[in-house]
């Protein structure tokens, strides 16, 4: 690990978690930013691992999460925060994030998640990996499937594809469709389901049998 970004507006914090990534990490390059935009111009060249507050100053984290990983997959982002509710969490993973650390651990816990990503254990509070375990693990009714929601059998096709992690456009070039039709097959599993993120649309796939666990 090379190089390492802490992004979060409250100083204390900061620090601390610049500490735990120098100790987890002693030979990386640790740097630091209270918000977005100057977090934005810390960017090059690309840190390997971004520690990121979901609540800053100058808007969500979410999106700095979703511009990294749309720049390199392959960086480790791991939301810091407070937020421990399915709204933050849910929209986070969706954006991107490979683990999720609530704030209220003790520093020494906090140093032994960060320590699983050498190992490549993704850093997650365990109320956090409860809360996610027991969101898949919703069982259907017995009078649920796909029908219930009428899901044309395109639909159905483009949510399991989605729910397996494919993009829209893999999804697409899978289904012999164009991105626009697969992109509009999504929005109406999205509507008729009243779900807004992959990360529920994986949980719905599983709750009504489409998927198998």
């Amino acid at each position: 690990m090379k190089q390492i970004l802490v992004v979060d507006d409250e100083p204390i914090i900061r620090q601390l978690f610049c500490t735990l990534a120098q100790r987890v990490f002693p030979d990386a390059k640790v740097e630091s930013a209270p918000t977005l935009a100057q977090a934005e111009r810390m960017l090059q060249p690309l840190p390997r691992l971004v520690l990121i507050d979901l609540s800053l100053p100058d808007g969500n984290g979410s999106s700095l999460l979703r511009k990294l990983k749309q720049l390199d997959s392959t960086i480790t982002a791991v939301v810091i925060t407070s937020f421990d509710d399915d709204e933050h969490l849910f929209e986070a993973l969706k954006a991107g994030a490979d683990g999720y650390l609530l704030k209220d651990h003790s520093e020494a816990e906090l140093q032994q998640m960060l320590a699983g990503i050498i190992h490549d254990t993704p850093p997650i509070s365990p109320y956090i990996a409860k809360k996610v375990l027991a969101y898949f693990r919703t069982p259907p009714t017995q009078t649920e499937t796909a029908e219930t929601y009428s899901l044309r059998p395109r639909e159905t096709e483009t949510l399991l594809l989605i729910a397996k992690g494919l993009s829209v456009r893999e999804a697409a070039e899978l289904m012999g469709i164009s991105h626009h039709t697969a992109n509009g097959y999504l929005k109406d599993v999205y509507r008729k389901l009243n779900i807004t993120s992959r990360a529920e649309a994986t949980a719905e796939a599983i709750r009504l049998g489409i998927i198998r666990t």
